[in-house]
């Protein structure tokens, strides 16, 4: 008599592969600052909070999504009138890229050591 039935067994790896596909490519590495060459900066603490400069000054929290997207929450003050937002950041060694939007070019930022 097998230990696990066949749909027991499909479900149990179906639901590994979920959970492993689920994490975060910035993990360990998007805490630091970050300065574009316009300038610009992001500061990502550990505790959870971030900071971004340039035109104007924002600051809230962010929370690491699936793969690389990075959610930036409590907007202070809000973007667009948005008090959170959902950005594509990929981060290679020392560099981070800021995905555009419709709107919104791509910005590359360096990590400050």
């Amino acid at each position: 008599m097998p230990i696990l039935s066949r749909n027991a067994a499909f479900t149990l790896i179906t639901f590994a592969l979920l959970v492993t596909g689920c994490e975060s490519h910035n993990t360990g590495k998007i805490v630091g600052q970050w300065k574009a060459a316009d300038g610009a900066m992001f500061e990502f603490t550990a505790d959870g909070r971030f900071i971004a400069s340039g035109g104007a000054t924002i600051q809230g929290r962010y929370s690491l999504g699936s793969g690389d997207t990075v959610y930036l929450n409590d907007l202070d003050p809000p973007l667009k009138g948005a008090r959170r937002t959902r950005e594509r950041i990929s981060i290679a060694g020392d560099t981070m890229n800021l995905a555009g939007g419709r709107n919104t070019p791509s910005k590359t930022f360096t990590r400050v050591k």
